[in-house]
């Protein structure tokens, strides 16, 4: 353990350990307790679906068919799933999975850190991994991040420890975990690779060991032969890349270092930097002792007669174990940006969070080397943004709260429209989460996808989508709307595409509901739409444009004090209004006073947004009032500008001015309560 250090007393040393360890379970419980609750992400859906439609053998082969990771985390994630049942499909329940393996990955980190640094350096590697924004996002997510993270600490770890005593236990440990990082994820390829290239340049030639380490690693790769025909169908046969993959050029690193850096980045510039140092420099030390003189190179030859310590198997001695912190992502790293730019464009920031294990011990030992003070305000500095900063690395969408808004008034048999323009699957994974959380399920022959990503798996796919308007799209849109009496349609970054679509709905549907969710930085718009009654006809125009076409009171006439009462009213825009108008429902007693009013715009679209021959549904409530005298009361109604608050002129059907600035609809039969 050549880098283990000491401070200027015991005491500090303590001191400065206890602290890294309260931040690091805050850090931990904050960002488990913060990231958990978030909205599913597309990869999570896709996994907590598949739970409730299949069995294991058939999730490995929807993934043969359509997918690119090998099957292990994707079977292990599903079967946690489905182990908790109903509990199991909400997301704070679900990520408990990643909670999970992200205390796994930390203790195999803090025994690395150990191993390399001594205790003190375990401690301080998982302070970091623990406090870096990047890792606490990703390993916090359901999805293989975080048992990446797990795998690559493993690896490396029982490398280490067979190098320095190669058992037939820890040989077995290595192949363990090596076969846990293939079946992962595909960039357990590159920790893998990575991991051989630092073993050929920091362990010295020996032919038995280099045999054997041939055999680990060999034994590995054979555990993949079973997918590498889907993996290579998929590279070669399928896209050429991902949209969303890091650029080909310097902006790879850039990116790299912008999102993975500890925070505050000048703070981790300062412990990186110095570690760093102080590995090159051990290493640069040991060659001038050994090649410095002559007579030094005969210390570092070995007999065959006696055992070969573990400082002797390495080229470096004592410094050459704890190099592979820097060679070791260093050939992951240009690996990775090597495939990105010459074969296919599949490098993301979350892939090469193999990374972060090894940063963070580099991180560590740049602690180990700073005076106590320094070491203490650098942890202070790293654990207070831990603590109050959750810096979202990919934004989600508000798939809980369409649920939310939809389900007081959905029923089973309702069509839902979506026209949401996104990179990723969130088309298909859209469809996924209606049908699992709306009361009744979705059946997929009720929704109608209009643009979007074309983009998804193929174990369950949408039945209708449609990229262009032309008149086939048209009419088979409006055979896919015949019959409904409800239709719902979900937006997101809206495009001209769908305008010819909502000119075919608008002949028959009137907007009654809408509401702007926002999760992150998505906001979806979701509106409500009710089939126009046949019955409807004019009972008074206010001013040019809008008519009021039909009224209704679905709890009646007789009402108590106290009561909400329920009120919808039907308007026709034969116009665009182009004002904002508000619609006032007044109660009236008999000498014409109001004693109950409510005000407001439509529930729908602003009438500022309404356009030319269009239906639009009203729904309101009007409180009657607790100490209102039992008796008749006039309800009226009547249309106001909003910004001046002038009334709307009024006239009869045939276009009589009435005079008035409301409209007499019909009496309530007020009760006591």
């Amino acid at each position: 353990m050549p880098f283990q250090t000491t401070v200027g007393g015991r005491q500090w040393m303590t001191t400065t350990l206890l602290l890294a360890a309260v931040l690091l379970l805050a850090s931990v419980a904050l960002h488990t307790a913060h990231f958990h609750d978030r909205n599913f992400r597309e990869d999570e859906i896709y996994t907590v679906h598949a739970a409730q439609i299949m069995n294991l053998s058939e999730v490995v082969q929807w993934l043969g068919l359509g997918g690119v990771h090998p099957p292990g985390w994707r079977l292990a994630a599903v079967a946690w799933v489905q182990a908790l049942g109903e509990a199991g499909e909400t997301e704070p329940v679900v990520r408990y999975f990643s909670t999970l393996i992200t205390l796994i990955a930390l203790a195999l980190v803090w025994r690395l850190g150990a191993d390399l640094f001594g205790r003190a350096g375990g401690a301080y590697a998982v302070f970091v991994l623990g406090t870096l924004p990047f890792a606490q996002f990703y390993m916090h997510e359901f999805r293989p991040y975080g048992a990446l993270t797990l795998v690559t600490a493993g690896c490396t770890l029982a490398l280490l420890r067979w190098v320095r005593r190669p058992t037939f236990a820890r040989a077995l440990l290595f192949v363990a975990f090596g076969v846990a990082a293939l079946q992962t994820h595909y960039y357990g390829g590159f920790l893998l690779a990575g991991l051989a290239i630092a073993f050929v340049g920091l362990v010295r030639w020996q032919r038995d060991l280099y045999l054997r380490a041939f055999g680990l690693f060999a034994a590995v790769g054979l555990s993949l032969t079973a997918w590498l025909l889907p993996l290579l169908h998929r590279f070669v046969a399928g896209p050429g890349g991902k949209s969303y993959a890091l650029p080909s050029d310097r902006r790879f690193f850039q990116q790299l270092y912008r999102e993975m850096m500890p925070v505050p980045a000048a703070i981790g510039d300062l412990l990186l930097l110095v570690g760093t140092v102080t590995l090159l420099s051990a290493a640069v030390g040991w060659l001038w002792r050994t090649y410095a003189s002559p007579g030094r190179r005969s210390v570092q030859r070995h007999s065959s007669e006696r055992p070969i310590y573990a400082a002797e198997r390495y080229r470096f001695g004592a410094a050459g174990q704890v190099l592979i912190v820097l060679l070791a992502p260093a050939a992951m790293l240009a690996l990775a940006f090597l495939a990105n730019r010459f074969v296919t464009g599949n490098a993301t920031s979350k892939n090469l969070i193999i990374l972060t294990p090894f940063l963070a011990l580099v991180a560590a030992l740049g602690l180990l080397r700073l005076p106590w003070q320094a070491r203490l305000a650098a942890i202070l500095l790293l654990g207070y943004p831990a603590l109050t900063e959750f810096r979202t690395y990919r934004t989600n969408a508000p798939y809980r709260e369409l649920v939310t808004f939809m389900s007081p008034d959905y029923q089973p048999g309702d069509k839902v429209i979506a026209h949401v323009q996104d990179y990723a699957a969130s088309t298909q994974v859209l469809y996924y989460y209606l049908r699992d959380r709306l009361p009744g399920s979705l059946d997929k022959a009720n929704m109608f996808h209009i643009g979007g990503s074309n983009h998804y798996f193929p174990y369950d796919p949408i039945a209708q989508q449609v990229f262009s308007a032309d008149d086939e799209a048209l009419t088979r849109f409006a055979q896919f709307l015949d019959g409904a009496e409800r239709v719902w349609l979900i937006t997101y970054n809206r495009t001209a595409l769908l305008d010819p679509f909502l000119a075919v709905l608008h002949r028959q549907y009137g907007d009654t509901q809408r509401a702007m969710l926002v999760d992150d930085r998505n906001v979806y718009q979701i509106v409500a739409y009710r089939r126009v009654p046949q019955t409807l006809t004019p009972q008074a125009r206010f001013g040019e444009a809008i008519s009021l076409q039909g009224w209704n009171l679905p709890g009646g006439v007789n009402v108590r004090a106290c009561q909400d009462v329920s009120f919808e009213s039907w308007w026709y825009a034969a116009d665009a209004p182009g004002v904002d108008l508000g619609i006032g429902l007044v109660l009236a007693d008999a000498n014409g006073q109001g004693v109950a009013r409510v005000d407001a715009g439509p529930s729908g679209a602003r009438t500022i947004d309404w356009a030319t021959d269009t239906y639009h549904l009203d729904r309101r409530t009007l409180t009657i009032p607790c100490d209102l005298p039992p008796g008749d009361y006039s309800l009226l109604i009547g249309l106001h500008n909003m910004t001046n608050a002038e009334a709307v002129p009024i006239y009869t059907p045939d276009g009589t001015p009435t005079g008035s600035s409301l409209v007499y609809l019909t009496t309530l039969h007020v009760d006591r309560p």
